[in-house]
This record gives structure tokens, C-alpha cells and sequence, in this order.
């Protein structure tokens, strides 16, 4: 990537689709030493993380969602009315569904808030990858459970604006015709920004102003969260697999784009 009069031109990866950042992130854990120990201590994190996150949003969702409920229709049970008891029935496979749609939707989104809280850690990923495509020894802090701890509260607050875009392309949802693009849309972009920033960041920290270059990012950021987003419309395979992919990809953006400094 080229850089002319302390204004950097548009990152070399932009020219490189999904499947191309995970062919590049692969090329970047052959290459760097270290890395893959890297990733180990990243998912051991993170699934750790899942499932603290995962235990807690269920036993809030049944504590003041599904127990109500169920009690509910126990007392409808007990009322030995000749209607309700026809549609009791219904009713009890509508909660058995709308349970386990509930138990899918909360490991997804304990998934992605647990994504989200990993930011220090991608960008140490990246940071050691762009070290060693400049042939040098890595100059970022190397992540430690430490350093994550000390950064929890921008990781929070990366998480909250996470959790407010869902929020918001769930509402989305229900816009007639055109509501199920814009979910795809919107989810592609939270995902593609998952992707590209640890490698901003990383140069940000380096003194560089990034703020011109990310608005020129926009359909770029929303092409390369476009896997990531197939991944998550599948169930458990494809949440299993949406780490490793994301984690591909992050590596893969750094070292598309150090190559490509001129």
C-alpha cells in the first residue's frame, strides 16, 4: 500500500473477496512464528467466554420469559374450559418451538458478544502478523489475560454498539419486502467490521490517521462480512466454525496489506 503526503491510500485488501482473506490468513499462520499458540489462548478465551455469556442470558431469559409463560399455561390447563382445552395443545408446541428458537438466538448472540470482547486479542493477531511482514520482531504488547482485563471497557462498549446494530437489524426484520436485504446487509457490515478493524487499529496505534481511509472501507467491510454472516444463519456447524473463519480473516487482512506497502 502506497502512502503519499502522510495520506494513506486505500488498503491493497480491498481488491480481495471472503474466501480470499481466509486463503491469506492461512498463508499467515504457515509464515509467522507464534501465532498459532496465539490462537489457542484466543479460543480457549473465547469459548470460555461463551459459555459464562451463554449461561447467563439463559437463565435470565427463562427466569422472566419462559417460566411466566410456563406457569401460565398451567393455570390455563387447570381451568377446564372446553376451548382452551383444544387449543392447550397449540399452545404447548408454540412454546416448545418458541423455546428452543429462544436457545438458538441466545447462543448467537452469547457468540458474537463473546467475538466482540475479543477486540485486544485480534488485534494482537494482527499486529503480529504486520510485524513479521515487515521482518521485524512484533512491537505490540503481546495479548495477556491482563491486558484484556484492563481493556474491558472498551471491549464493552464495543460489545453495547454490537448488541444495539442486532437489536436494530432484528427491527429491520419486519420492514415488508425489503426487510430480510437490509438485515443481511447490516448483519455483513457488523461482521465485516469485526474483520477489518483490528488491523486499523493496529496502524492507529503507529501514529496514523485512519479516519478518511475507513469511509472509503464501507462496501468493502460489508463484501468481506458477507461469510461470516452465512456461517451464522447456520446452526451449531456454522457458529462452531464462525471463530475460525473471523479469526482466518483478521490475519488474512493484515497480511494482505502489509504486502502490499510499497
Amino acid at each position: 500500500m502506497t502512502e503519499t503526503g502522510g495520506v494513506p491510500s486505500p488498503l491493497a485488501v480491498t481488491r480481495a473477496g471472503p474466501i480470499a482473506l481466509l486463503g491469506a490468513g492461512r498463508e499467515a499462520f504457515r509464515q509467522v512464528p507464534g501465532l498459532r499458540w496465539l490462537l489457542i489462548k484466543g479460543f480457549l478465551l473465547l469459548y470460555g467466554l461463551f459459555i459464562v455469556i451463554g449461561a447467563v442470558v439463559m437463565g435470565v431469559v427463562y427466569r422472566f420469559l419462559v417460566q411466566p409463560l410456563s406457569q401460565n399455561l398451567a393455570h390455563l390447563d387447570s381451568a377446564g374450559n372446553f376451548f382452551l382445552d383444544l387449543l392447550l395443545p397449540l399452545a404447548n408446541g408454540l412454546v416448545w418451538l418458541g423455546e428452543w428458537l429462544l436457545l438458538a438466538a441466545t447462543l448467537l448472540l452469547s457468540l458474537v458478544i463473546s467475538l466482540s470482547l475479543l477486540s485486544l486479542w485480534f488485534e494482537a493477531l494482527a499486529g503480529r502478523v504486520a510485524a513479521h511482514a515487515r521482518g521485524g520482531a512484533a512491537t505490540e504488547a503481546p495479548f495477556s489475560l491482563r491486558a484484556w482485563v484492563g481493556s474491558l471497557a472498551h471491549a464493552v462498549r464495543d460489545s453495547a454498539l454490537m448488541l444495539g446494530l442486532a437489536v436494530l437489524s432484528l427491527l429491520l426484520g419486519f420492514v415488508p419486502l425489503a426487510g430480510p436485504f437490509l438485515v443481511f446487509g447490516l448483519a455483513s457490515y457488523m461482521m465485516g467490521w469485526e474483520v477489518r478493524e483490528p488491523y486499523l487499529a493496529v496502524r492507529t496505534t503507529r501514529g496514523e490517521n485512519l479516519g478518511a481511509l475507513r469511509h472509503g472501507l464501507s462496501w468493502w467491510t460489508l463484501r468481506a462480512g458477507t461469510l461470516p454472516v452465512l456461517l451464522a444463519m447456520v446452526p451449531w456447524l456454522g457458529w462452531l466454525l464462525l471463530p475460525v473463519v473471523l479469526t482466518y480473516q483478521v490475519a488474512g487482512v493484515a497480511w494482505l496489506s502489509e504486502r502490499g506497502r510499497a
